[in-house]
């Protein structure tokens, strides 16, 4: 039973930190304003329809293993270690931050329930990394626009009045 527990718990953490970016995600595809416009609000809407699938997926599984799933806004609210997006008109740097913050929390807590349910649970460790696969590719998106190259060491100045981004977890580029 102890191992059913933390398997739950584990799915319910997830639960949270998905549905918190699928209910900010269009408020950032709303609101975005700025240069690159076009790209991050045809990106936001492609990422909240996978964002929903995978959350629905893991709501599912919860329902298969004997849990209810909790989405409820104060839910998210009480619970959700992922900020609230930021009202009014964002500027392009702002939302990529965001989105990369946000997913790097999600992927934090994929990941841990990845060790909690290997071993107890494997159905529901292979989701989770379904979950972390995705919320991986996701961040990478968000996180390419500032990623400095060998030839092009920008940093998303262009997109931050000429002041580079910082990307939390970001990995420098080494030069060749």
């Amino acid at each position: 039973m102890d191992e059913q527990r933390r398997t739950v718990a584990a799915m319910r953490g997830l639960l949270v930190e998905l549905q918190q970016p699928v209910s900010q995600t269009k408020q950032a595809h709303r609101n975005v304003s700025d240069t690159p416009w076009h790209s991050l609000h045809g990106l936001s809407q492609e990422h909240y329809k996978g964002i929903l699938a995978i959350a629905d997926r893991v709501a599912e599984r919860m329902l298969a293993i004997g849990s209810a799933a909790d989405g409820r806004p104060t839910t998210l609210v009480q619970r959700s270690a992922i900020p609230e997006f930021p009202a009014g008109f964002v500027d392009a740097a702002q939302v990529i931050l965001w989105f990369a913050e946000a997913y790097r929390v999600a992927a934090n807590v994929a990941r841990q329930g990845i060790k909690e349910t290997e071993d107890p649970d494997p159905a529901t460790s292979k989701l989770l990394q379904e979950v972390d696969a995705l919320v991986a590719k996701y961040r990478w998106r968000m996180r390419a626009h500032f990623q400095p190259t060998p030839t092009d060491p920008n940093r998303g100045a262009d997109l931050n009045n000429g002041r580079a981004v910082e990307v939390p977890g970001a990995r420098p580029v080494q030069p060749r």
